[in-house]
């Protein structure tokens, strides 16, 4: 009697166990995703006109240098959202400035990247920047979302989070994860 019970105690609480952390399993593994579709609640209007008019500032906390008033004459736009605190995003980091790279040399000036820090603090931003100072140059235009009107545009609810607009497409592209940068469509 002592082993069915403690044999039906276990099989319970299993099952409470799954049930319970299941939503964060599956919510896990979904971030691995590569490709997930937007929601329609962002358009590619709304989002580069939020560019256009938001007093934006630089990882430095200054104006940027790249006049956003310009961005519409790009034939896409790749805005990646990210933090020096998200392992992901830092791994993601070196595959991206080499795309980045490479679609530099194949279109000069077609493509713009706005990488967006979630960061918090300068001094996490900081040593992040000094671990990657290709990351730092004008091939990217950067924007720390201090007060997070990007994300809450975007409705980010995980990083890295990647979006790109391309003229001629009603929607933006939306993925939620990491980006394979080396094989990537975009």
């Amino acid at each position: 009697m002592k082993l069915k019970l403690t044999l039906l105690f276990v099989v319970l609480a299993g099952a409470i166990v799954f049930l319970v952390f299941r939503k964060d399993i599956l919510s896990y593994q979904s971030v691995r995703a590569v490709d997930a579709s937007t929601t329609g609640v962002i358009s590619n209007e709304s989002l580069l006109n939020y560019f256009k008019t938001s007093l934006l500032v630089d990882y430095r906390g200054a104006k940027p240098s790249y006049d956003f008033a310009s961005i519409d004459s790009h034939d896409r736009v790749i805005v990646h959202l990210w933090a020096s605190w998200c392992a992901p995003c830092v791994n993601e980091v070196p595959d991206l400035i080499a795309f980045a790279k490479r679609e530099n040399v194949k279109s000069p000036g077609k493509t713009v990247f706005i990488t967006v820090s979630l960061d918090e603090g300068s001094d996490d931003l900081n040593k992040f920047l000094k671990s990657f100072p290709d990351f730092d140059t004008d091939r990217f235009v950067r924007v720390w979302d201090k007060g997070g009107g990007v994300s809450k545009l975007l409705d980010a609810d995980r990083l890295p989070m990647t979006v790109m607009i391309e003229r001629g497409k009603a929607e933006p592209r939306v993925v939620r994860g990491v980006v394979d940068w080396k094989t990537t469509g975009f």
